[in-house]
């Protein structure tokens, strides 16, 4: 079966003559012409059937959590999913017109696609055993009669492939303009329900700037960039907060000590210094929130798009899908053991280049925020990049690369702002080590000058 040569079955029962015709085109959708052939000397009445059979779970599966494996269908305008395990216990049954049925991994699919014109009865199902369970997904239209000595013919389609969008979206296309006219057929990617309309448009982006740069690293870049100029009013809002937070840092250390001994009235005398001086502690949090929602869709989108897979930066990046390559537990390949081979905790130990160079983004952030009033949460914000870095490390390459960016740019940002508002920027001494750290150094209380 190739491009250029069709495959013809053909099976005699019963009285009629089925003759089955595969032809594939370079994308790997079959198409299958059906054809019966009545010679029973009767009107005879058949069904058309399309299925995909999954015999057992995959032994590769992820199961994770945002990713779905599994059944999937769309049927109408609705779309279906259900993940191996629920198959058995909740079935899916559903009637419509244009769609179609079958099974995703992380970056394949095999569907059957009834014909487009015709309502279809879509079925989601597990049949067999419980110890040799049959996972199910088929569609059936409506009996043709045939009288005798006619032929019936149906056309429909199996795709065995790679969900590659552009491809998807082109059997999406009326069958005037070469595509099939399936509906949703790039629904058989898991752009999520919350994050359907950010991923897909994030994926938009990414694919534009990768195409136009021949780079999907630059094209993160670029985005990052581009959110940054969009989200740069609110940005400056949040920021300029800050700013106004630092500066009123002696002020509120006095109260802080005037009142050390009284928690209530500590307050009411701070909430107070800000109502009077017109600051919003909350503030400086939105820029953060609002970049949440942009973060989870990109993540969403590295993972899910296989045009991500094996898409190189520069240097040793080699795959953006997948974690920074170094560590270093192992001086970045120099010592002959791989750290995330240990067991339970080998994961977070695969701190790479990226991995750190954006916890030192982090930290300098932390640096330039006003610090915390209360001393454990300034103890727990000043480990937070640590965390993050461990966090991050697992991550795909593309999203800590997009992490470490936004990060450096909001730096620069909130610099620009703080010194137009009249606030000292003393990084360089910030980032010195605290004087209770440096009295244990040798030397003592000399060992703070």
């Amino acid at each position: 079966l190739t491009p250029d040569s069709p495959v013809r079955f053909v099976l005699d029962k019963e009285g009629v003559r089925y003759r089955t015709i595969l032809s594939v085109d370079d994308q790997f959708m079959i198409t299958a012409t059906l054809e019966a052939v009545n010679r029973t000397g009767r009107t005879i009445e058949l069904a058309p059937v399309g299925e995909v059979l999954r015999h057992g779970i995959p032994d590769d599966l992820e199961n994770f959590m945002i990713l779905h494996e599994g059944a999937a269908s769309v049927v109408g305008d609705t779309r279906h999913l259900r993940k191996y395990k629920k198959l058995g216990r909740s079935p899916i049954n559903e009637t419509g017109t244009g769609g179609w049925v079958g099974f995703t991994d992380h970056y394949w699919l095999a569907s059957v696609v009834p014909p487009q014109t015709e309502a279809f009865a879509a079925t989601l199902d597990r049949i067999g055993s419980q110890l040799a369970p049959v996972h199910r997904t088929r569609w059936e239209v409506a009996p043709r009669a045939i009288p005798a000595d006619a032929t019936e013919t149906v056309t429909a389609h199996l795709f065995a492939g790679a969900k590659q969008v552009p491809v998807l979206r082109a059997y999406q296309a009326p069958e005037d303009e070469g595509g099939l006219g399936s509906a949703y057929f790039d629904n058989a990617v898991d752009w999520g329900n919350i994050t359907y309309f950010p991923s897909r448009g994030i994926y938009e982006m990414l694919a534009f700037f990768g195409n136009v740069t021949g780079n999907f690293g630059l094209s993160i870049l670029i985005i990052t960039l581009c959110v940054k100029i969009v989200l740069f009013p609110l940005a400056n809002k949040g920021f300029e907060s800050m700013s106004k937070m630092k500066k009123l840092q002696p002020k509120v250390q006095k109260i802080q000590e005037r009142y050390k001994e009284d928690r209530m009235k500590l307050q009411q005398e701070m909430m107070a210094l800000y109502q009077k001086e017109k600051v919003n502690p909350v503030a400086g949090c939105l820029p953060l929130l609002i970049q949440m929602p942009i973060f989870f869709a990109l993540y969403k989108t590295l993972y899910v798009t296989i045009e991500l897979r094996h898409a190189a930066f520069f240097g040793y990046i080699k795959d953006l899908s997948a974690p920074d390559p170094t560590s270093i537990f192992n001086l970045f390949g120099l010592l002959p053991f791989e750290p995330t081979a240990a067991p339970l905790i080998g994961s977070f130990l695969g701190v790479g280049v990226l991995p750190l160079l954006m916890g030192v983004a982090m930290w300098v952030q932390t640096k330039m925020n006003p610090p915390a009033t209360d001393p454990m949460q300034a103890r727990i914000f000043a480990l937070m990049p640590l965390f993050f870095v461990f966090i991050f490390a697992p991550f795909a390459a593309g999203l800590v690369l997009y992490w470490f960016w936004n990060t450096a740019l909001s730096v620069a940002q909130q610099y620009v702002i703080m010194r137009r508002n009249g606030v000292e920027v003393n990084l360089m001494e910030n980032m010195a080590l605290p004087s209770a750290v440096r009295r244990l150094l040798p030397g003592g209380k000399n060992a703070e000058g």
